[in-house]
């Protein structure tokens, strides 16, 4: 019974669609002719390429960031730290929608900060890049917190017998 509600809620509207997929706009059985024409449009190809390309940049810039800031607020001793820490948890409680529109209104092209900034297209690649690390830095940053603490701190005073230089944050 309890595995019944998902079979019904999600199994099945999957398999209609999957029926329907095989079907014409008239109903008739066409098999996978529908599945054959889409995969013949010629910028199938280019949106491959750029929905990868978005997500190895955006995955790259996230980890990178959330990584640089997880360790400030935990390794490093820098001024206000503690706020911005619980400040950057403030976005993990506001509904998804308001990150669009709040992009919309400060990086648009009548925006308060899109000139400034000289970002004066969202809806291009760097507008779609941009507008995904704003989307997934802050929840990307709690879960690296947690993790940082347990590098063993006495690992760096030992590290300049290795030979590396001192870099400062």
């Amino acid at each position: 019974l309890l595995l019944a509600f998902p079979a019904i809620g999600v199994l099945y509207p999957v398999a209609v669609l999957l029926g329907r997929s095989l079907q014409s706009g008239a109903g008739a059985n066409v098999g996978l002719a529908n599945y054959a024409a889409y995969f013949k449009t010629p910028g199938l190809a280019t949106s491959l390429y750029h929905t990868i390309g978005v997500g190895i940049t955006v995955s790259a810039a996230v980890t990178l960031l959330a990584f640089l800031l997880a360790y400030c607020f935990t390794h490093a001793r820098v001024w206000g730290g503690g706020v911005c820490r619980y400040l950057s948890l403030l976005p993990l409680y506001v509904p998804s929608i308001f990150f669009p529109i709040g992009m919309i209104y400060l990086f648009g092209r009548h925006a308060l900060l899109g000139g400034f900034l000289g970002i004066t297209n969202l809806y291009g690649w760097g507008g779609i890049v941009f507008g995904e690390i704003f989307f997934t830095l802050p929840p990307a940053v709690p879960l690296l917190v947690p993790a940082l603490p347990a590098v063993h701190t006495p690992l760096s005073p030992s590290a300049p017998t290795l030979g590396p230089t001192p870099v400062p944050l």
